[in-house]
C-alpha cells in the first residue's frame, strides 16, 4: 500500500503520545538534555558541537509507586512499578555512536519504542533490549532517532550480569556519600 509505512510508523509515534501524556506534565522540569557519554551538557552554542544529543525525561513517580498499569508490551493490564523515564538520542553524524543509557535498576527492562535505522516494521515494534557493559550501552545507527522507555521486566526474567554490576556499584556509591 503506498504510504503505508510513513502511516504506521507515525502511528507508532501517536500512540507512544497518548500512552505516556505524562511525559510533558511537568513542564520539562524533569527532562536532562546530555551527550551520548551521559555526563555533560551539550555544547548549545558551539559550532563545533558533535552532531549527537541524548534527552533523558526523568520519572516522577517515587521509586516503587504501584499502580494499575498496561504493560507496554502486549497491553495486559496488571499493578506494576510506575516508571516513567524514556530517553530520546539523536545521531546527526555520519558514523555509529556509543550512548550511555544506563543499565535499568534491577526488576525493570529497556523497551525500544522506536529506532528510525531498523528496516520496518521492525522500526517502531516495542521490544526488550539488553544494553552492553554496565553503562547501558546502546548503538546509534548514523542519521537514526532511537526512543527508549524504561518499563518492569516480563514476570521470570533475571538480571543480567550487566544490570547486577550497576547495582552493586550504585549501592558502593550510595555508601560513600552517606557518613
Amino acid at each position: 500500500e503506498r504510504g503505508g509505512e510513513i502511516t504506521r510508523f507515525m502511528a507508532a509515534c501517536a500512540a507512544f503520545r497518548r500512552r505516556r501524556a505524562d511525559l510533558f506534565a511537568a513542564g520539562g522540569a524533569n527532562v536532562s538534555w546530555r551527550d551520548l557519554g551521559g555526563q555533560r551538557a551539550p555544547a548549545w552554542e558551539s559550532a563545533d558541537a558533535p552532531p549527537q544529543l541524548m534527552c533523558r525525561r526523568h520519572a516522577a513517580a517515587a521509586p516503587g509507586a504501584k499502580a494499575v498499569a498496561a504493560s507496554a508490551i502486549g497491553g495486559e493490564t496488571r499493578e506494576t512499578v510506575v516508571t516513567q523515564d524514556a530517553v530520546a538520542v539523536w545521531n546527526c553524524g555520519s558514523g555509529v555512536a556509543r550512548a550511555a543509557i544506563g543499565q535499568p535498576p534491577i526488576g525493570y527492562a529497556w523497551v525500544r519504542v522506536m529506532d528510525t535505522a531498523l528496516a520496518a516494521p521492525a522500526d517502531c515494534e516495542l521490544a526488550y533490549i539488553n544494553l552492553a557493559g554496565p553503562q547501558g550501552t546502546y548503538l546509534v545507527a548514523p542519521h537514526a532517532v532511537v526512543l527508549l522507555e524504561l518499563a518492569p521486566a516480563p514476570e521470570g526474567l533475571p538480571p543480567t550480569a550487566e544490570q547486577v554490576e550497576a547495582a552493586r556499584a550504585a549501592a558502593e556509591r550510595r555508601a560513600r556519600r552517606i557518613p
